[in-house]
């Protein structure tokens, strides 16, 4: 995409299956990675560059850009260099104990290991008020998890099936970082840590552990009635002890309605089944041990001595996440041919974990706590058939899906918003959390070219009257980010030994907020390219436009509203996802190399967009503002071998 942002990746995959006797068997898998990586990125906020700066000065050194790095220094003189690997093993046994009764051990480990080293250069804007900064970060992760558990599957005749699965897990992660800084290099090239004037380190690990207990009981009757019913009892060493476990469970029924008598001469319905389900889960979405309180410990305290510096408070009651989910379906087939599956689903999340004010005086600003009820409830469907079925085939699939959500409850005081204008978001009951908050955009007063805002009370307010409150907790709703519609359309189409997958992707009625600064009505003309839009503004008394006069907010008294329906968009697309072509070698190809099969690929991603709401022509519209840093296109291509 840029210069100095590359990848290089190295794996491989193994995995051996042993039948070490006729009731013991055995699976090992590995999976080494190594990475390397190149990530500076020259986009920022104050991208892109007015195009008639000169890159370099005459003596041929980088010219600096008021205000912003020069790109082409940034890439030539800074480091954001990572290298690293990653080992991933699993071993499973199965003991087939009795012909109804199943034993079953796994154990998997995770290593990581990364090194990332940044070095901001004095010869540019990055490092030159400190004389050059260095950082480096050592990563090392080792997780691993192990569960055992026994399956029983008594044999209770034709028209009965029953299975009981009984079992314990165990995880554990432990995390080390080393982080280092240095400021003031005397030579720019030797960036290392050592040469720095002023150097500074530190260090933190955590760890992790947690542990399940769970079964699982599942019954049919005659293949056409089913109940499975489970039950889970998780522990985490996250929460306090007060809270640290939580027990969840599900119960779940079926009807599969074509096995019944009055549907045998129902010829165009080949499947007809129905299923309902409820159950409950915890869910802990917050950092190691952040409930009970994390300390600093360090060299700062008085005279240099050893120290202990808080730097969250803790909060014994939080608790799990609690969610309730509640889940209908049905699935059919039309003559053999075209499969309909249908979900619709009610999800309550209850005590969801955010970070709430606090006064001052506790030391802290905010604190992790369970603050809110919200709700997500919507369906899902997929259609997929034949199209064709002989030497050419074809096969397609579509699918859909609808959510929306709602916030139940805030506790604590019944709203907030987010701390800046520009994020538009709020927590409140009664309204969507992915809700775009602000004011509606009215245009530009025809006789002097300032701003027009519609306000919650239906009046429209001049941008520069300053007896008007456009801060964020005075905005409402302007928009939504989540689709009315979103899905997939994939067709495989195969012939003899060629396989091509397309795989179409659509979000249906979103909309998007982009980047105020590419329309900032002048306020970044120093060191910022404008939008093609901004030729559009106003000029003159009765210029009819929606483009502001331009200005300088401190200069002017015009206030600038980033969270207004100036800067939303349309986001609706269609996207070609996914393009792959694969090959079946000759069986005698394969032979070869001692394979029983082998294989080529080629697969491209992010091919092209469609948008609803496209900007007029020499315009900048969704399709310009929508990626702040450019979406990668991917070409990979392949062998696989099958031995």
């Amino acid at each position: 995409i840029q210069l100095g942002n590359d990848l290089q990746q190295y794996y491989l995959r193994l995995r051996l299956d042993n039948q070490l006797s006729k009731k013991l068997s055995m699976t090992v898998s590995l999976a080494p990675t190594i990475t390397r990586r190149n990530a500076l990125s020259v986009y920022s906020e104050l991208t892109p560059i007015i195009p008639n700066l000169p890159s370099y000065n005459a003596d041929g050194s980088y010219y600096t850009i008021p205000g912003v790095p020069n790109p082409l220094a940034v890439l030539n003189q800074n480091v954001n260099y990572s290298e690293g690997g990653s080992m991933n093993g699993n071993v499973r046994m199965d003991y087939q104990a009795t012909p109804s009764l199943k034993l079953s051990g796994n154990l998997g480990t995770d290593l990581l290991i990364n090194k990332q080293n940044l070095f901001f250069s004095s010869k540019n804007a990055t490092g030159s008020n400190v004389g050059g900064r260095a950082q480096i970060f050592d990563r090392t992760s080792f997780s691993w998890v192990a569960f055992g558990q026994a399956l029983y599957s008594p044999k209770l005749g034709k028209d009965h099936k029953l299975d009981v699965l009984a079992g314990m897990e165990a995880r554990s992660e432990q995390v080390k970082l080393l982080r280092g800084s240095g400021t003031g290099f005397t030579y720019y090239r030797l960036n290392e840590l050592s040469n720095a004037s002023q150097q500074s380190t530190a260090s933190s690990r955590q760890t992790t552990n947690s542990y399940s207990m769970y079964a699982q009981v599942s019954y049919a009757l005659l293949d056409r009635y089913f109940v499975n019913t489970s039950l889970r009892r998780d522990a985490s060493s996250i929460f306090g002890t007060d809270v640290s476990t939580t027990l969840n469970g599900a119960v779940g029924v079926g009807w599969n309605i074509i096995r019944e008598r009055f549907m045998e001469n129902v010829k165009w319905l080949s499947q007809l089944r129905v299923r309902a389900s409820y159950g409950t889960t915890g869910n802990s979405r917050i950092g190691s041990y952040e409930a009970r309180g994390l300390y600093n410990i360090g060299n700062a305290g008085y005279q240099g001595q050893s120290s202990a510096d808080p730097v969250s408070l803790p909060n014994p009651d939080l608790g799990w996440e609690r969610g309730e989910k509640t889940n209908i379906g049905i699935d059919f087939s039309l003559f053999s041919r075209v499969n309909v599956s249908f979900d619709w689903y009610n999800n309550i999340t209850d005590d969801a974990i955010s970070t709430v004010d606090i006064p001052f005086e506790l030391g802290f600003a905010q604190m992790l706590a369970n603050t809110s009820k919200l709700r997500n409830r919507g369906w899902d469907a997929s259609i997929s058939m034949p199209i064709l079925k002989k030497s050419l085939t074809w096969n397609a699939t579509l699918n859909l899906g609808f959510n929306r959500n709602e916030v139940l409850e805030v506790r604590n005081g019944g709203q907030r918003f987010a701390g800046l204008s520009e994020q538009a978001a709020a927590l409140r009951a009664g309204a969507p959390t992915t809700a775009i908050w602000g004011f509606e955009y009215m245009g530009v007063d025809p006789q002097t070219g300032v701003p027009l805002y519609k306000l919650a009370d239906g009046t429209i307010a001049r941008a520069d009257d300053r007896s008007v409150d456009f801060s964020i907790d005075k905005s409402y709703i302007i928009g939504d980010r989540l689709p009315a519609l979103q899905g997939g359309f994939i067709h495989n189409i195969g012939y003899k030994g060629l396989t091509l997958n397309i795989t179409l992707t659509y979000s249906w009625g979103a909309d998007q907020l982009v980047n105020y600064r590419n329309e900032w009505n002048g306020n970044n003309f120093d060191n910022r390219n404008q939008s093609v839009n901004m030729l559009d503004r106003w000029q003159q008394p009765g210029d009819v436009t929606r483009i502001p006069i331009l200005n300088r907010q401190a200069r002017s008294g015009i206030r600038f509203i980033p969270n207004s329906t100036q800067y939303m968009y349309d986001a609706t697309f269609i996207k070609l996802a996914n393009l792959g072509l694969s090959y079946v070698l000759p069986a005698r190809w394969a032979r070869a190399v001692k394979a029983s099969r082998l294989s080529a690929f080629v697969n491209a991603t992010n091919l092209l967009y469609w948008y609803r709401q496209d900007a007029p022509a020499n315009r900048n519209g969704i399709r310009q503002y929508r990626f702040s840093f450019p979406e990668a296109q991917s070409v990979t291509g392949g062998m696989k071998f099958v031995w």
